[in-house]
């Protein structure tokens, strides 16, 4: 006797949302063009039609980072430009379909995979993130980076706490680098730093939030994308 098919259970507004992790790995010709993140962005909407916007109305946002080569030096006082692009890992709202990007040699490889659900409150975990860390101008209302490897440290724990995540240990914070694009308005230039750090889960529905639509600014160009790993426990 076969057993009764189980009905699928509808999603009711409390559940997380569902969420899909993709790696890429690029080309050696679309490695050469990752300089200018724009082109990034448009690279990853061709495997999502319909996130071809940071929004779409039934896929939620388009989280993406990039795994990068070693940035050039700059000079003493400049912001080195950011290393190309060799892979990247996508986070979207629906599952998407990279063979167009395969078929056409613009992806070397592609690999999807459901996101396991946000770590219960309690858990410890290991995070890392790109991000764009800036400080806004009351006056003006611009929005300058953070300079100071303390001030990266204090953004990254302000913004975590709001997201239902609390620091336990050191923050790691990268050198600054440079993304440039073009824009739809001009260029886009975004200052970066890479974060790692030990963390304690303090609201799991906050965190789910967090992960489906990213941590501050400049997520269309790459940013804001949190990477948890659970820990180990700590031996005494």
């Amino acid at each position: 006797m076969t057993a009764p098919h189980a009905r699928r259970r509808a999603p009711t507004p409390g559940d997380p949302p569902a969420l899909f992790h993709s790696h890429l790995i690029l080309t050696a010709t679309e490695q050469q063009a990752s300089h200018d993140i724009r082109r990034l962005q448009q690279l990853l909407a061709g495997g999502l039609p319909a996130l071809g916007r940071e929004r779409a109305p039934a896929g939620g946002r388009m989280l993406f980072a990039a795994v990068r080569a070693p940035a050039v030096p700059g000079s003493d006082t400049a912001i080195a430009p950011a290393g190309p692009a060799l892979a990247m890992v996508v986070r979207t709202g629906v599952r998407p379909d990279w063979s167009p990007l395969l078929d056409a040699g613009r992806l070397a490889a592609a690999e999807v995979r459901p996101v396991t659900p946000a770590p219960a409150a309690g858990q410890e975990v290991s995070l890392r993130i790109t991000a764009n860390p800036v400080i806004r101008d009351r006056r003006t209302h611009r929005h300058s980076p953070l300079r100071s490897r303390s001030e990266c440290q204090a953004w990254l724990r302000r913004s975590l706490a709001r997201h239902g995540v609390r620091v336990t240990g050191p923050v790691h914070v990268s050198p600054a680098t440079r993304l440039t694009g073009t824009g739809r308005n001009g260029p886009v230039v975004l200052v970066i730093r890479d974060f790692q750090a030990r963390a304690t889960v303090t609201d799991s529905a906050a965190l789910a939030g967090a992960l489906a639509e990213g941590i501050g600014r400049g997520k269309a160009y790459g940013c804001g994308m949190l990477n948890l790993t659970p820990s180990a426990p700590r031996s005494w």
